[in-house]
């Protein structure tokens, strides 16, 4: 085990080689990614008058009332009813099953459900940012992928340009961070004052 050495830095001491000052930022900085996207509340009717689609509607009016132990059973009814995915709902039932859990802090389990909305549709760009957000804290390298997936599938997204462009600065890629922060600022210059202080552009 090696050990670690204290600095002093001006009225602050540190630990070279100590792990946690950097994780502390990086857990400061996730706090000013921009959010994850909101439950996809679909307007469709229930045309199929399958079970799994009524399902799927009754947790999507749940959810929009904050019943979130309902809308869960929903949406779990709504997939077992339609394993084959007939009604082209179930990407959006795991979403949302995602989003419920990111809400409450439960990031493995939206993580997860995230992932089983990406077996569906790889390219749900909805479901490849909120998992990117979730895997931020402890697999930035991940996250950073999946930005990158996103603007491969829409360049000039200026959220996803932002939270990786902040991602990059944050794991030491400060050049790569900045260029892309001013990309996403110039598309959006309400995110100047999103940025948190000390990251400079």
């Amino acid at each position: 085990m090696r050990q670690l050495r204290a600095v002093e830095s001006g009225s602050h001491r540190r630990f070279v080689g100590d792990p946690r000052p950097r994780a502390r930022a990086r857990t400061t900085r996730a706090a000013a990614l921009l959010a994850g996207a909101a439950p996809l509340l679909l307007g469709a009717a229930c045309g199929s008058g399958t079970t799994g689609r009524a399902s799927f509607q009754d947790g999507l009016a749940a959810q929009a009332k904050g019943q979130l132990d309902t809308a869960r059973a929903d949406y779990n009814q709504a997939l077992a009813n339609d394993p084959n995915n007939q009604s082209g709902d179930n990407k959006y039932a795991y979403f949302n099953l995602g989003v419920m859990d990111q809400q409450q802090g439960n990031s493995a389990a939206a993580s997860s459900e995230y992932r089983r909305a990406l077996l569906i549709d790889p390219n749900f760009v909805n479901a490849i940012y909120n998992l990117a957000i979730v895997e931020t804290p402890s697999q930035p390298q991940s996250a950073i992928l999946l930005y990158q997936q996103i603007l491969s599938l829409k360049p000039h997204d200026p959220n996803t340009l932002y939270n990786l462009g902040l991602l990059l600065y944050d794991t030491g890629q400060i050049s790569q961070g900045q260029a892309l922060l001013r990309q996403a600022i110039q598309i959006a210059p309400s995110l100047s004052s999103k940025l948190p202080a000390g990251v400079h552009i």
